[in-house]
């Protein structure tokens, strides 16, 4: 399986993220914000980023693109739901256009997060 760095700021996201990943087969490391998920890359590779869009400090879109120059080709999903009442599709699409390699829209169960996770994974076992 993948070891996936997940960055989001709220800690209960990401402890149930952590677990349906962990229960999926895949190794997990945890980030509150862009700033230390990027240390965190830089300490211990993941094979995936899943991140939120919206933190305080470093928030997602700088994160993506501080990961897509600083690690070309690693695999970044960019989650949201939106902010303050706003359509999250926005946001993603802006995640896209940086370098997300997937976009995850808010909410999600747990079925769709490994499908996603299992999609990314998929070319890169080609190789």
């Amino acid at each position: 399986m993948a070891t996936v760095l997940v960055i989001d700021d709220d800690p209960d996201v990401r402890a149930v993220i952590a677990e349906l990943l962990t229960v999926g087969g895949h190794q997990v490391v945890l980030a509150a914000n862009g700033d230390d998920g990027i240390e965190a890359q830089r300490r211990r590779a993941a094979d995936i980023v899943l991140l939120d869009l919206f933190m305080p400090e470093k928030d997602g879109f700088e994160t993506i693109d501080a990961l897509a120059h600083v690690f070309p080709g690693l695999a970044i999903i960019a989650m949201s739901g939106g902010a303050r009442g706003m359509d999250g599709s926005r946001y993603l699409t802006t995640a896209d256009v940086l370098g997300a390699t997937r976009v995850l829209p808010k909410p999600f169960n747990g079925a769709r997060l490994l499908e996603v996770i299992a999609d990314v994974l998929e070319p890169r076992r080609a190789w």
